[in-house]
């Protein structure tokens, strides 16, 4: 919506393409933008930019073509997309327009490029003016003029680039944040709106119960339901979904980690961790080596990857045989490798009681569980963890340091490449040892219960209890071996066709 002023201008220009006197009057567009938008009218200064050049045309003896903008886009970025500029520079080639008038022509062009693109198509004559002067680019000396202004706008544009880049370096070092709205969870304001000391804590306070539900089988559209409950949104103010919980458990801050390009390059110094940095590596191994696909439903224990064919290694899937009854009435059920698609890699020939195997598996949960030796082997696991997790932090702050060094000029190209080479080999086998570790059980909680406990916690438990009960068990799930050689698979006990990944 642009001021009453500004539609007042247009109209009275507008009326000029009924008068005969200006029958032959050239045809001038109208072009603003602005590269930054204001957090408070945003609008404000295009608009200011478009009245003045409206003036400008009206000053002069031409009608007006259109009105075009571009609101926080830049025009120095090159992947950077402009509509009205596309739209002008159509216009332009094809004689529709003979010329535009800007505030001044680094709104135009700040890109050396996009003069050129001008100048390709103008040099016959078309008007380049501005509130500042006019430029015929059918002139030799007005191009060169433009090519040296276009030239030191360009230079401007890099040179508070780098200056912008530098802050940014200098926010992290300090273990700051370096831009942009506030996070949930952290303390800031958004669209003009700070968030209070007590929303900050009550949001911490949900990403930690989160991220250990999580770890502990909650799924996310269970956590996003709980955030609602306790009348948490997100920092744009709308309702949580399972998605958005997601995005924000895995973010590296919640650790107190700062990130540049998907890098750890230091810690926040005022941002107290929500939770401990094994507890996000963790989780974050969770995300990346999840599967994509739907989510298991609340109808089958096992499904969802808990329990895998031990021919084929797909995913095994509950099924009801409503044509044959157990003595109690009820459908026959079964987990079964189904082939879901033509050409799948699925075998399709393993199945097992559903009854019996799910009876198995809860023995099998409370037997693990409640056994000493259990807790003692997450332990080690999780020292192992940590000790080669301490490792690859070592290594990827040396990664930093040799590319600061170099950014500095204190290293030569071929020293940094030389040095990389075994790093990167160093960090690629830490992080496989690591990843490693995580899915043997690593950095969980070693939880010693007694018999009595982990049974009264299945039994009372849920669906996602239960599952989080046997992933506590079998970090990598379970698996359904193949018969052995002349035997029928209904003669062999669940507890011997059932084993540990």
């Amino acid at each position: 919506m642009l001021p009453p002023q500004v539609n007042d201008l247009i109209d009275t220009l507008h009326a000029r393409d009924d008068d005969p006197s200006f029958a032959d009057a050239p045809v001038l567009d109208v072009y603003g933008r602005i590269s930054i938008n204001p957090e408070t009218g945003e609008t404000e200064k295009v608009d200011r930019q478009i009245e003045d050049t409206l003036r400008e045309v009206l000053r002069r003896r031409a009608r007006l073509g259109e009105v075009l903008r571009d609101d926080g886009k830049s025009a120095w970025k090159a992947g950077a997309k402009r509509p009205g500029w596309e739209r002008l520079l159509t216009r332009l080639e094809t004689r529709r327009a003979a010329g535009v008038v800007a505030w001044h022509t680094d709104r135009l062009m700040r890109q050396p490029r996009d003069l050129e693109r001008l100048i390709g198509f103008g040099d016959s004559g078309l008007l380049v003016a501005s509130c500042h002067g006019d430029f015929n680019l059918a002139s030799s000396d007005d191009r060169f003029t433009l090519r040296i202004l276009t030239a030191a706008a360009a230079k401007a544009s890099d040179d508070t680039s780098r200056r912008q880049r530098r802050k940014m370096a200098a926010l992290r070092e300090q273990g700051k944040k370096t831009s942009g709205p506030r996070y949930f969870g952290m303390p800031g304001s958004y669209c003009g709106v700070e968030a209070t000391p007590e929303l900050v804590e009550a949001e911490r306070e949900a990403i930690a119960w989160g991220v250990r539900a999580h770890l502990d089988g909650i799924s996310l559209g269970k956590i996003a339901a709980e955030w609602n409950a306790r009348g948490l949104r997100t920092t744009r103010g709308n309702l949580w979904q399972a998605r958005r919980v997601a995005e924000v458990l895995k973010k590296p801050r919640v650790a107190g980690l700062l990130t540049y390009q998907g890098t750890v390059v230091g810690r926040y110094k005022d941002y107290e961790p929500i939770v401990a940095e094994d507890e996000h590596e963790t989780l974050r191994a969770r995300f990346e080596t999840r599967k994509s696909g739907r989510p298991p439903t609340n109808g089958y224990l096992l499904s969802g990857g808990l329990l895998i064919c031990g021919r084929c290694g797909n995913n095994m899937s509950g099924r009801p045989y409503k044509q044959r009854l157990r003595p109690d009435g009820t459908p026959r059920m079964a987990y079964r490798c189904v082939i879901r698609d033509i050409g799948s890699d699925q075998c399709g020939r393993m199945g097992i009681d559903l009854y019996k195997v799910e009876a198995e598996v809860r023995a099998m949960v409370v037997r693990t569980l409640a056994d000493p030796a259990h807790a003692r082997q997450v332990a080690r696991t999780s020292a192992k963890l940590a000790a080669a997790q301490a490792k690859l932090d070592s290594a990827r702050n040396d990664a930093v340091e040799l590319a600061k060094r170099l950014g500095e000029g204190k290293l030569s190209l071929t020293a940094y490449d030389a040095a990389c080479e075994p790093l990167n080999k160093r960090i690629a086998k830490l992080t496989g040892e690591a990843d490693a570790l995580r899915e043997a059980g690593g950095g969980t909680a070693a939880r010693q219960a007694t018999l009595e406990e982990v049974t009264a916690e299945w039994d009372s438990g849920d669906v996602d209890t239960r599952r989080a009960l046997i992933r506590r068990m079998a970090p990598r799930g379970l698996v359904l071996l193949v018969p052995p050689d002349g035997r029928a698979p209904h003669t062999i006990p669940a507890k011997d066709r059932i084993a540990v990944i």
